[in-house]
């Protein structure tokens, strides 16, 4: 009675794993997926003002090292 118990609780324990690693596979984004998403990196896709702030800060680091 006991070993059953346990291969039935162990049966549980073991489909609810299974499940989850299913789902983990599943999850994961698409090559394509994460390259759409690329753009989002670029602080200028958000904004023309942030893309001057960039340009801005980029030009006084040439500045600086020129220096």
């Amino acid at each position: 009675m006991r070993g059953m118990l346990l291969i039935f609780v162990s049966l549980i324990f073991l489909s609810a794993l299974t499940m989850f690693a299913v789902m983990n596979r599943r999850m994961r984004y698409s090559p394509d997926e994460i390259r759409s998403l690329e753009d989002f990196t670029r602080i200028e896709t958000y904004s023309k003002y942030y893309a001057i702030a960039e340009e801005n800060e980029r030009v006084a680091r040439e500045t600086a090292k020129s220096l």
